[in-house]
């Protein structure tokens, strides 16, 4: 488990509900999402300039016992990320540490 207090960040986790699209499929429904908000570590992977978009990748850690999914959209400090592939559960010999998840965020574009 990492320290709590190197856990110095917040993360707002929202996180859709489904519901049926006039085909029958199933579509991700932002109205109301469900929030969750934990204590987290960010720091910057990489950034690349795009044109006039900058894109970048960062790694997020949280408490073990927190769930991402894909479809997730996240907040620190005011800027919106979104999940680069599917989150790492990290594990010690004790047990169950921290999960990982490498994010990825754009600026100079219009979000979502």
């Amino acid at each position: 488990m990492i320290p709590p207090h190197l856990l110095v960040y917040r993360v707002v986790v929202e996180r859709p509900k489904a519901k049926a699209d006039r085909y029958g499929g199933v579509t991700n429904d932002w109205s109301d999402p469900q929030r969750w908000d934990f204590p987290c570590w960010l720091e910057a992977q990489t950034a690349d300039l795009i044109g006039q978009v900058s894109a970048g990748t960062w790694l997020l850690m949280i408490p073990g016992d927190v769930s991402l999914g894909m479809a997730d959209r996240l907040t620190v400090d005011g800027t919106r990320y979104r999940l680069n592939r599917p989150p790492i559960t990290k594990r010690t010999p004790a047990g169950v540490s921290h999960v990982e998840a490498e994010l990825i965020t754009f600026e100079g574009v219009p979000r979502d």
